[in-house]
This record gives C-alpha cells, structure tokens and sequence, in this order.
C-alpha cells in the first residue's frame, strides 16, 4: 500500500479520536443530542480507520492470490458493526431529545467544537479525494477504488464525505434549538446524524460486498482486452475473455485465443508473451493473466 495514504488513515485516527474527545465533554456540558452522536460519528471514523490500518497491515502484498481482499473484509466489518452500532446509538439519542428537548447551554463551546470538527473534515476530504482522482480521472468512484492501488482511499473519502454532511446536519439543529427557539431541532439533527452513519454503512457494506467476493472487472476494461487480443498478430479469434478482481489494484485475466493454425510453437509463445506485455502496460491494475490457446467452438450449420 502507498505510505501516503497510511499516513492519512493515520492523520484521520488521530483527528477523529480527538473530536470524538471534545465532542463528548462539549456534548455533557451543552445537553446537546446533536453533538452526542457528532461524538458516536466520530468515535466510529476513528474505529473505522483503525480497522483500515489493520487491513492494511494484514494484506500481504499479492504474495498470494485475494490477498488484497484483506481490506475489504475489515471494511465489511466497519460497515456492519461500527456503523450499525453508532448509527442506533444516535437514532436512540435523538428520540430521547425529541421525546423531551432541553434548552442548550454553553452554545458557544458548541459551535467552537463544531467549526474545528468542520475544518479538519474538508481538509482530510480535500487530501482523500485528491488522491482519489489520481486514481483515474474520469472514472466512477467505485472503478477508481478499483484501479488505485491504494484501497483505503475510497473508505477514507467516504467517511468524511459522509462526516462533513452530518455535520452540517447538527450544525442546522443547533442553530435551530439555539437561535430559532426550536428545541425539537437538536433531537432531529441527532436522528440525522444517525440516519447519515446508517446510510453510509450501507453503502460501503454495497460497494464493498462485490470485491470482496472477486466480482469481475468493469465492462470497458473487458472489452479492450478482447480488442488488444483480436490484434494480435498470433490471433485468429478470441473464445472467452475472464476477469476477476483479486483486491485493490489486483486483477486476474483469463484469456482463451484461437492461435493461427500456420505458425509454430515458438512464434505463439513470442505472441503471448507479446500479448502480455502489452495488457500489462495499458492497464497496470492487470496484474496476472493467464493466456490459453484453444480451438474456436465450432458455429452452427
């Protein structure tokens, strides 16, 4: 895995653990459900990104085939459990609050804690998303996790994607209950704030479940390898083109050609290795490929 991004995973823990910290006393002071499960939010980023650390450390490098699922599995884990259980924590806080608001108190504490939340959110999700787009621009967010070779990338962006959002949500019930005498708004920013940790475990749990099973690669890429294969000069016409993601930038190709019936064995081997090269070097997420010459099926009378 690039340093880079452990580093940021790193950054991210440090911050998170940090607000969850402020954001639990601000929350004891204040009486505010909004900023209670601002606190469960991020107690659950910073849990989140050390399940990512984990991953990353466990993951052997391609050392064996699906090694890089790794990842994947601790980012099911996150998604299940860390988010499911802090999800419920904040809906539950946020019916208490609603069930009987209270007026807040120490609201300047609130927003201080709250604007130090935001900056640090924007600024790691302006460093993750960065990296993201280096990844492949122009690509979907899921085919960019699937070409970086960093597979905390999309997590992290996703996290404090979904951060930034929540909090702006318990930002607007604060100033609801604190400004607009709205005391109901702090309860409903907290039910927010746990309907965005639930959506977003969801989501990852989505995006996360096909990798994790080895689901094939995206259509475009399949249908350039069958292109560069039927170029071949040792190809008469290709059978089957097979793809399987292994992990992040870990993709295995089976290819079956029909080898040109005049040549002999050692201009086909010069062929494939050939063939390899060249996959290789347009798509570098390629990473094994298995090339199998067979006669094409025969085609009906």
């Amino acid at each position: 895995m690039p340093e880079a991004s452990t580093r940021l995973a790193i950054v991210a823990l440090i911050g998170n653990a940090a607000l969850a910290a402020a954001k639990y006393v601000v929350a004891a002071v204040s009486g505010s459900g909004a900023i209670f499960a601002e606190a469960v939010h991020s107690t659950v980023d910073a849990c989140n990104e050390a399940l990512l650390l984990l991953g990353i450390q466990r993951t052997d490098g391609g050392r064996h085939p699906g090694g890089g699922r790794e990842i994947y599995f601790w980012s099911i884990v996150a998604a299940i459990l860390v988010f499911g259980v802090g999800a419920g924590v904040s809906i539950s806080r946020g019916i208490e609050r609603l069930a009987a608001p209270v007026a807040l108190g120490q609201v300047g504490w609130v927003y201080l804690v709250l604007a130090v939340a935001l900056a640090f959110q924007l600024a790691s999700l302006t460093a993750a998303w960065r990296r993201l787009g280096d990844a492949g621009a122009g690509r979907s967010l899921l085919a960019r996790l699937r070409q970086a070779d960093d597979s905390a990338l999309f997590s992290l962006a996703f996290a404090d994607t979904a951060a930034v959002a929540a909090l702006l949500v318990a930002l607007a019930g604060v100033a609801g209950s604190d400004r607009l005498g709205w005391l109901w708004a702090d309860g409903a920013a907290a039910l927010g704030v746990g309907g965005i940790l639930g959506l977003a475990g969801l989501v990852l749990a989505i995006e996360t479940r096909g990798l994790l099973v080895g689901e094939a690669s995206e259509p475009g890429l399949m249908e350039d390898i069958m292109g560069v294969a039927g170029q071949a000069a040792f190809v008469h016409g290709v059978n089957e083109v097979r793809t399987m993601q292994l992990g992040p930038g870990d993709i295995l190709v089976n290819l079956s050609v029909d080898a040109r019936d005049h040549l002999s064995a050692g201009e086909v081997e010069r062929g494939i290795a050939g063939l390899e090269a060249e996959l290789r070097a347009r798509h570098p997420a390629i990473t094994r490929v298995f090339i199998e010459i067979a006669a094409a099926e025969p085609g009906p009378a």
